[in-house]
């Protein structure tokens, strides 16, 4: 959808999110600044300022016509994006084809381990990365996270009492 409604989506980073993705052929005065003077900054204050906080971009416009719904999801966070995790059994799949020099014979063994993530994994991954993010807004650290995960591993969601649950195991062994 995105190429197909021509956005401009490159080097845009979290800018996207909150303010509308300009289509290529709009001016260039809706385009995020590129200089490293001040661009953060601004980015910041667009973030935060109220007129741009819950203003839905153009791509989530068009998604939600087409009926779907965008999710921004945290870049290289295997434990919050279940499609980096899906990624990681796809590429485990590739390295057990016998290695080859040809390049139809690669993108065939990529189509293939593309295709071979099952329907059950995906969703495994998806609840996994549902705890993760549960944890986080608990307030727990990382390896806290990755205990807790690893703890309810039966469950969606981690209890609301875990804090009290990590400090009676802290006193507790010390």
């Amino acid at each position: 959808m995105v190429k197909r409604r021509r956005y401009n989506v490159l080097n845009l980073g979290s800018w996207a999110v909150k303010k509308k993705c300009s289509r290529v052929d709009e001016d260039k005065e809706n385009q995020p600044e590129t200089s490293d003077s001040g661009s953060a900054t601004n980015r910041k204050t667009s973030k935060t300022t109220i007129d741009f906080v819950n203003v839905e971009s153009l791509l989530e416009q068009d998604a939600r016509s087409e009926g779907c719904r965008v999710i921004f999801l945290p870049k290289f966070h295997c434990e919050l994006n279940f499609i980096e995790q899906c990624w990681g059994f796809s590429k485990r799949r590739y390295r057990m084809y016998p290695p080859s020099s040809k390049e139809e014979d690669l993108e065939a063994n990529v189509r293939k381990a593309i295709e071979e993530v099952p329907l059950i994994a995906m969703r495994r991954f998806a609840t996994r990365s549902l705890r993760f993010m549960d944890a986080y807004r608990k307030g727990l650290d990382g390896s806290q996270a990755a205990w807790a995960a690893k703890k309810y591993r039966g469950h969606r969601m981690i209890p609301d009492n875990i804090l009290s649950q990590l400090d009676t195991l802290a006193t507790s062994s010390s």
